[in-house]
């Protein structure tokens, strides 16, 4: 199984609609998967307690309190209940077929890295239904564009 772990913002205003929209998506994509958000900051620990999500607050952080990458994947790989370790920015939604393209990975160590399309969501989405997934994911096809390599 799979552990996706991410860093959130504060879940204040747009960053609250587009990271819950993220972790529903991910729930939806890969149900079975621990999923794990580091960090302290405004409503992290309320959003883990409503969606039955692991939270791991006490992240290394800069001068300005940005939080160190590197403190974030020290804290999930002694408390992942997993091997396979997915990062993800906190807004990236996942399509159900990512499952597949984690099928194809056949090796004991590997990194996989991806480009995301760009759109923008004021609304929080329902990934319930698999008939709501598919009218998102329509949607998403027809008004996203590819984001340019970084």
């Amino acid at each position: 199984m799979i552990t996706i772990f991410s860093i959130p913002k504060d879940f204040k205003g747009k960053a609250d609609i587009s990271q819950q929209n993220a972790i529903l998506s991910w729930k939806k994509a890969i149900p079975n998967s621990e999923i794990i958000l580091c960090g302290d900051d405004f409503g992290v620990r309320n959003i883990c307690i409503e969606h039955n999500i692991k939270h791991l607050p006490n992240v290394k952080t800069n001068d300005n309190g940005t939080p160190y990458l590197s403190s974030a994947f020290e804290l999930v790989t002694e408390n992942a209940s997993n091997d396979i370790l997915l990062y993800v920015n906190c807004d990236i939604i996942f399509k159900d077929d990512i499952s597949d393209t984690l099928k194809y990975v056949d090796a004991k160590e590997f990194l996989l890295c991806g480009r995301r399309y760009d759109v923008d969501i004021d609304t929080k989405l329902d990934f319930i239904s698999d008939k709501s997934s598919n009218e998102i994911f329509k949607f998403l096809d027809k008004n996203s564009s590819l984001h340019g390599p970084g």
